[in-house]
């Protein structure tokens, strides 16, 4: 059904590499803004929290967060960080709306892009979570992929600033997008959380997938309320 496309998943270490997936995406979001539909995709917007999994509507969440059941109290602090930025993301959804909105592949990561044998993105995969939503949002889930709070912070700027310089090359964010990614970086945590959290009330993932996801969606918040204001700078000088 699909013509095979040599190559592997990067590990996006090398910067040359990272250039290389910012341009890939770049292109792509070019190529997808000229793309018109009938109707609107299955899925909704990553803003639309309420619709990331049929089983977890906010109020659910936000009981979970709570008040976890016993398997979870470990995890309580985490919950408590990830539930105020829920509250907090809430109040900026109408901004959000007033950006621009475009199909996005909505999953841009290492297991869906492949590398050739001269390092250089050579096939972007997966397409199943294709979307109506923000532009933007494709840069802070594929921006995403580098922040770790093991990871040296001047390491993570250089990635940053590779995979940013190869996506400009075809598109131009706006200020007020530039200013909503470090948001729209959280909100990929959330999303990854809920949508696994989902997966385990379904018993398809185990209790500790989604304590794994619940565990990097409170480290990567944490991390990017710390260095927020850092980031906006960083990125106005792009």
């Amino acid at each position: 059904m699909f013509k095979f496309i040599e190559g592997m998943n990067p590990a996006l270490e090398d910067l040359d590499q990272i250039y290389s997936f910012g341009e890939a995406a770049g292109q792509l979001a070019a190529e997808l803004a000229e793309v018109s539909v009938d109707q609107l995709p299955v899925y909704r917007p990553y803003y639309d929290m309420d619709s990331t999994h049929p089983r977890c509507s906010l109020d659910q969440i936000k009981d979970f967060s709570l008040t976890p059941p016993e398997d979870f109290v470990v995890l309580t602090q985490e919950l408590l960080i990830i539930y105020k930025q829920l509250i907090s993301f809430q109040d900026r959804v109408p901004f959000l709306k007033s950006l621009p909105h475009q199909l996005v592949h909505g999953d841009l990561n290492v297991s869906n892009i492949l590398t050739g044998e001269n390092g250089r993105i050579s096939a972007i995969l997966d397409f199943e979570f294709v979307t109506h939503d923000l532009r933007v949002m494709e840069v802070a889930v594929a921006i995403s992929n580098f922040i770790d709070d093991k990871e040296d912070e001047a390491i993570i700027i250089k990635k940053i600033s590779a995979f940013l310089t190869g996506y400009g090359i075809r598109i131009k964010l706006t200020e007020e997008e530039i200013y909503v990614l470090p948001l729209l970086i959280q909100l990929r945590s959330l999303d990854v959380f809920i949508h696994f959290l989902g997966r385990y009330w379904d018993g398809v993932d185990s209790i500790d997938t989604v304590k794994k996801y619940i565990r990097r969606a409170a480290k990567r918040i944490s991390w990017i309320l710390k260095h927020q204001d850092k980031f906006i700078k960083f990125y106005e000088n792009k």
